[in-house]
């Protein structure tokens, strides 16, 4: 995908949020949570659905169909090198775990700025009944 394609497809999601990443966009904006967040910023070849650029912290939040995705964890991995910590969670945690997805993402944010964590990937497991 060429660099115009990725702004064209960040700029669409922009305007198509999922629920469970408008409930997280609404906490996140501003600098709420302590960090300045983009959504739907790209990064290289990727699109990430919230990036703090100050920390290096990317936010996905994912349906089904992520899944065991090798695909993610390519991503994933290739975000870490560049220095990234990356926190995966599901739409069911954003719809049922919401408080909890809250606290990681603030501990993460105080980790980070703090300089007490370094590139990582942590992804929720909870994926629904």
């Amino acid at each position: 995908m060429r660099d115009g394609e990725r702004q064209y497809y960040a700029r669409r999601n922009r305007q198509r949020m999922p629920d469970g990443e408008r409930i997280l966009w609404w906490y996140l904006r501003g600098g709420r949570m302590g960090a300045a967040f983009r959504r739907q910023h790209v990064v290289g070849s990727h699109i990430l659905d919230f990036a703090a650029l100050s920390i290096k912290l990317n936010i996905e939040i994912d349906g089904q169909q992520h899944i065991e995705s090798s695909r993610d964890g390519r991503r994933d991995g290739h975000l870490v090198q560049r220095g990234w910590t990356v926190l995966r969670f599901t739409n069911y945690d954003m719809a049922h775990e919401l408080e909890g997805v809250l606290r990681v993402v603030e501990e993460t944010i105080e980790d980070l700025k703090a300089g007490q964590r370094k590139p990582g990937i942590w992804v929720s497991r909870k994926w629904g009944d």
